[in-house]
């Protein structure tokens, strides 16, 4: 497994790039990182001074959404998915909010972006 995997988002031209390779396997605790590059341009890095950063999530089978705050740490929002996170098999839809750290109002909302969740071999029912 790749880890972390490195999703990048350019504000400007509103679009984000996912590996091709971003695959969770259910139950996989403390192993499924996620890091968001987020660029205003093509040349500058975002800004995250009095910033958060939140990672929205809904899930595909429950349909519960999630809420989680990313650690910034040199310019990149980074997250370490928690089990509830990748529990439910299927295609989990995402984006990642930029919020005033005083306010809390949004700032910036990325384009969405899903990840997979697989189940692990020894769970399926043959």
């Amino acid at each position: 497994m790749k880890n972390p995997y490195r999703i990048k988002i350019n504000l400007q031209r509103y679009t984000i790039a996912v590996p091709k390779d971003l695959l969770f396997v259910s139950g996989d605790n403390e192993t499924c990182k996620l890091e968001f590059e987020v660029m205003t341009d093509d040349y500058s890095g975002f800004n995250y001074a009095d910033k958060v950063a939140k990672l929205v999530m809904r899930l595909p089978e429950t349909n519960t959404l999630l809420i989680y705050a990313c650690a910034i740490d040199d310019g990149i929002a980074k997250l370490t998915l928690p089990i509830e996170a990748i529990t439910e098999i299927g295609k989990h839809l995402c984006e990642l909010q930029i919020l005033d750290s005083e306010t809390q109002a949004i700032r910036v909302t990325c384009p969405r972006f899903t990840y997979p969740v697989r189940q692990s071999l020894e769970k399926e029912v043959i």
